[in-house]
């Protein structure tokens, strides 16, 4: 028997429930409907009386409801068993991926489960191609970050570092990245944890820290397949951050990851794991700092009252379209957007590119602040300020862009 997908999410566990469909129905269905929702990750949580699910939309948590205990524990012993995982073993952590068809198209789940306090708990990373497009233009950056980040990848050799938290769109950027480099003419390696989509021409490797195998000590081995290309999915040690620099300083161009506010604080991140001062001022070519923001809902976007024209956006009259009149918008909340006002979410960026000036502070192991300093000398468009034109465009909110920075110049 096949479930059918509502239109809300709460009926849809109710449904389940009450038609007691066997555990691979529920599963399948659940994940098909995360995907038609453009879900990242489908959560199946241990409470006192039974089980919680829920998905993130957009970076936010949406409940879908409860289910009885017995049912969350089936739910998961089934993940357990297409994961290939050992179902009888509930104190330890596991990990593993299975593929959910929809129709003629593969959706790929990773499935992590761990023990808490009222019971073994299910994360599923939901991860549908027919949600992403590797592209630049489907970045969201407007033609002159474009014209910097052309500029920044196209490059013989070095490194260039994609910096910010958890979920801020780093792979999606670098896999839009290698899509543009992949032309035929080059080979392209990469190391991940994990390999979240396959990406045709790129030979992509993925760690394995059950046998030991982290960045640092894969790379070496993927420098030795002889690369024009190299990524690094995560920059955590010592080792990776001084092979890196290496091998960009000797004829690679090496793009990689690694968790920072800033594109100046990713220079120190760099040189706090290890990366010689001199070595790293001469192989980076630039840091790419980024976050992701909710998009207002087209379909119940509305202006607020009096805001044709806004002194707060002064600073950035000059990165505007000059046919752009700032107005703040909100939505309304409706069907289309699980009425929360928000549907989809759009990046924002700052691009420091190493000048001479730059590269200098960088041998001299300047701080933060005073590279940032420099940067803005030079025409930095630091993440404030282009979240405030994605404000003033009408794009999304200013509530939005509170919610995960500061927009006061530091």
């Amino acid at each position: 028997m096949i479930v059918s997908l509502p239109t809300e999410a709460s009926p849809l566990v109710r449904l389940l429930i009450d038609q007691q469909a066997p555990a691979s129905e529920c599963f399948d269905t659940l994940i098909r409907y995360a995907a038609h929702e453009k879900a990242g990750d489908l959560f199946l949580s241990a409470e006192r009386e039974g089980y919680t699910i829920s998905m993130r939309c957009d970076g936010m948590l949406r409940r879908l409801g409860e289910v009885p205990r017995e049912w969350g524990i089936r739910f998961i012993g089934y993940a357990k068993v297409e994961a290939r995982l050992d179902p009888a073993e509930h104190r330890k952590p596991q990990d593993g991926r299975i593929m959910v068809w929809d129709g003629s198209d593969p959706i790929d789940v990773r499935v992590a489960t761990m023990l808490t306090f009222f019971g073994e708990d299910l994360a599923l990373r939901v991860l549908d191609r027919r949600n992403q497009i590797f592209s630049l233009e489907s970045l969201g950056m407007g033609k002159r970050g474009m014209s910097v980040l052309q500029s920044t990848i196209h490059q013989p050799h070095g490194l260039v570092l994609v910096s910010g938290a958890t979920g801020s769109g780093k792979t999606t950027t670098l896999y839009s990245i290698l899509n543009e480099l992949n032309d035929g003419t080059r080979k392209i390696n990469t190391l991940e944890d994990p390999i979240e989509f396959d990406l045709p021409g790129v030979h992509q490797s993925q760690i394995n820290m059950r046998i030991g195998l982290d960045f640092g000590d894969m790379l070496p081995s993927a420098l030795r397949q002889d690369p024009d290309i190299m990524m690094v999915g995560e920059v955590r040690d010592q080792r990776t951050a001084t092979t890196a620099v290496r091998a960009a300083a000797t004829g690679q161009l090496v793009f990689a990851t690694l968790h920072s506010t800033t594109a100046a604080g990713a220079i120190h991140s760099m040189l706090a794991l290890g990366a010689h001062p001199h070595l790293l001022a001469g192989a980076l070519r630039g840091v790419i700092a980024q976050r992701l923001v909710r998009k207002i809902c087209e379909e119940c976007k509305t202006p607020l009252e009096g805001t044709g024209s806004l002194a707060t956006f002064d600073d950035v009259a000059h990165l505007l379209p000059e046919d752009c009149s700032p107005v703040l918008y909100q939505g309304k909340g409706c069907d289309a957007c699980g009425k929360s006002g928000y549907k989809g979410r759009i990046g924002l960026f700052e691009i420091l590119l190493c000048s001479r000036a730059i590269r200098k502070l960088i041998e001299e192991q300047a701080t933060p602040d005073t590279i940032e300093s420099q940067g803005l000398r030079e025409g930095l468009v630091p993440l404030r300020l282009s979240a405030k034109v994605q404000v003033a465009k009408g794009v999304t909110t200013l509530e939005e862009v509170m919610r995960i920075m500061d927009l006061k110049p530091s």
